[in-house]
Parts: C-alpha cells; structure tokens; sequence
C-alpha cells in the first residue's frame, strides 16, 4: 500500500505540475483547471477507498469505556465528590477507605471505593420524612 500511495503522490503532484504549467492553445484557462480538479478528486476518491477496505477488517467495536481497577486521589476525590483535604481527615480518624501503593503513587480500588460507600451509608443514620417529596 506504501508504494501505491506513493505512486499516487506522483501522480498528484504531476497533475497539479500540469495545471500550473498548462499551456494549451485555445483551451479555457479555467476549464483546464476543472479537468485537473476532477482528476485530483478520482484520485483522493480512489485513496480514500483503499484505505476505509485497508482498515475496515481491523476496527473493532470494543463497546462502552471500561471503569477502571483503581482510581488516584484526585479521580476519588471527584467521583465521590469529596475534598482532598477531607479525604485525608477521614484517613487520620481511621474511616477512609483503604489504598494500595504503586511505588510512592496511592491508589484506591474500585472494591475499597465500594466497600468505603457501604460503610458511610451503614453509619449513617436514615430518617425519611415527608419533607423531601415536597420539593
């Protein structure tokens, strides 16, 4: 495919070197110059289709993003919509979640981040009242 689009380059710049230099008799300038466009369009058409049948056996449709295994602070820190610093209070009063180390880099797994959430919400007291479907 290298050397045809390279025998293709060739010809494109022949063509466009034969409408800058284009002198024929009695030919409309401007008409000359069209001839040479439709012929640099079939050739960038032609480029074009090799290239969507080059390619379409190797595009695969892999599906939705994948979440990741382990988020960073900072990816925590906005999934969960929590402050930084309030993250690190949580650590020091013994109830965030836990981490793992990557050499000096923290990182906290999508089960800890799980695990984490169902703790809060198991310390948190639930009261329901009519107040909110008011809103």
């Amino acid at each position: 495919m290298e050397a045809k689009t390279l025998s293709h380059t060739n010809e494109l710049t022949r063509v466009l070197a034969e409408l800058i230099l284009a002198q024929q008799p009695g030919t409309p300038k401007k008409l000359h110059a069209v001839n040479l466009a439709e012929q640099i369009d079939a050739l960038l058409r032609e480029d074009q289709s090799e290239l969507s049948q080059a390619t379409a056996g190797s595009v695969r449709n892999r599906g939705p993003p994948q979440e990741a295994a382990a988020f960073t602070i900072n990816e925590f820190c906005q999934r969960f919509r929590v402050s930084r610093s309030a993250l690190y209070a949580l650590w020091r009063a013994g109830r965030g979640p836990k981490i793992f180390r990557i050499g000096r880099s923290a990182r906290i797994s999508t089960d800890a981040a799980k695990e984490w959430v169902a703790e809060r919400e198991a310390a948190t007291v639930q009261t329901v009242t009519g107040d909110d479907d008011a809103a």
